[in-house]
């Protein structure tokens, strides 16, 4: 998750619940030689950590792979999906839930570990 503070008026409730994202960004340039490789990640901002990604002075998101990959690449070379939406009553819970689940995807796909 985001280590910064969160911003209560960028929360996204829906349904009474709050609601938080696990995501993807697979690199897609073919002739690359890791062609495919993904970061996981989740956030309960995900238009900040969208806006995050793309800015390349930023050097800590998801680690030294991960900024690597997209400096050599640029951030236009990576397609972004949604994997699972998570939701929760608080934003305890939610962060919890949100690191377990991310936790579920990085095994699953195999990706880079921060």
């Amino acid at each position: 998750m985001s280590r910064g503070k969160i911003n209560p008026e960028n929360l996204t409730y829906v349904d009474g619940q709050l609601r938080g994202v696990v995501y993807r960004y697979v690199l897609t340039m073919n002739d690359a030689p890791e062609y495919g490789q993904s970061y996981v990640g989740e956030t309960a901002v995900e238009a900040e950590r969208i806006k995050s990604w793309r800015n390349k002075g930023n050097h800590t998101y998801g680690g030294e792979k991960c900024r690597v990959a997209r400096d050599k690449y640029g951030w236009r070379c990576w397609d972004y999906e949604v994997l699972e939406e998570v939701f929760a009553p608080d934003l305890e819970k939610l962060k919890l839930l949100l690191e377990e689940r991310e936790g579920y995807w990085i095994k699953h796909f195999d990706s880079v570990v921060r």
